[in-house]
């Protein structure tokens, strides 16, 4: 059994699928998407459900994306998500406009009952985080962060962790800081939520690998929402038996 890691696919259903024959699956193998299946792309709709085809061949794990906590967290069909309570729905719906989601919704509004039934059921059964041992070294994948170091699910999903120049370890979120690198010392966290051409310059856009502490981290969202607006944008799964990296655009 192998198991791969794929990064944010933000409607991008064409790349995903031409992505998963390159993997060369076979059917005891677990595929972990790291969220953000929504926006930005034109055929989330077709992302959903293909993955839900997978699930009838192969193990599969979904994770919650922030972009899929604003649509959640925006539509009274999810009867009124809590995930960030302190944040109104109308909030919560201009955040989710602005960050791609106005396409999303309009496509969304227009599904049939039964479809709009096949989304919710998809977003209930998102996890968080899933924690993996494999060749004897521990992994946590997620979004952006693992659950529990949030205050919320919303802070665990948003948060960015960077260096200043001084070296000294910041983030935009509330995060419990002595949890992250006392429970995750000595782990690998392989998550997504921000395109890695925020970090470098190159037109072969890679999974990034960095240490925060002696957390070891490494990203593997590599802009698929961007695909053909971004030069060497695209879509990314990480087999982490051997560190084999797979593409496609």
């Amino acid at each position: 059994m192998a198991a791969y890691a794929i990064g944010d696919i933000h409607g991008q259903a064409k790349t995903l699928k031409s992505l998963i024959l390159k993997l060369n699956l076979k059917s005891d193998d677990h595929i972990i998407f790291l969220g953000d299946y929504i926006d930005r792309g034109p055929d989330w709709f077709e992302v959903l459900k293909y993955i839900i085809s997978l699930e009838n061949i192969y193990k599969v794990t979904v994770l919650w994306g922030n972009h899929d906590i604003l649509m959640y967290d925006s539509l009274r069909v999810f009867k009124e998500s809590k995930i960030c309570p302190d944040i109104s729905s109308a909030e919560k719906r201009e955040t989710w406009f602005y960050n791609g989601g106005k396409k999303t919704y309009n496509k969304f509004i227009r599904l049939s009952a039964d479809d709009k039934q096949l989304v919710s059921d998809f977003f209930g059964k998102l996890r968080t985080d899933i924690s993996l041992n494999i060749n004897n070294q521990e992994y946590t994948l997620c979004h952006s962060l693992p659950g529990e170091v949030g205050d919320t699910l919303w802070d665990a999903s948003w948060a960015r962790l960077a260096c200043n120049d001084s070296g000294e370890i910041y983030y935009d979120s509330y995060i419990d800081e002595t949890l992250l690198f006392e429970k995750y010392k000595n782990q690998t966290i392989v998550h997504g939520h921000t395109p890695v051409f925020n970090y470098i310059d190159s037109t072969k856009l890679a999974p990034v690998k960095y240490k925060l502490g002696n957390v070891k981290f490494i990203n593997i969202d590599l802009g698929a929402g961007f695909i053909g607006r971004i030069t060497g944008a695209n879509l990314c799964a990480l087999r982490l038996d051997d560190m084999k990296e797979f593409y496609a655009v």
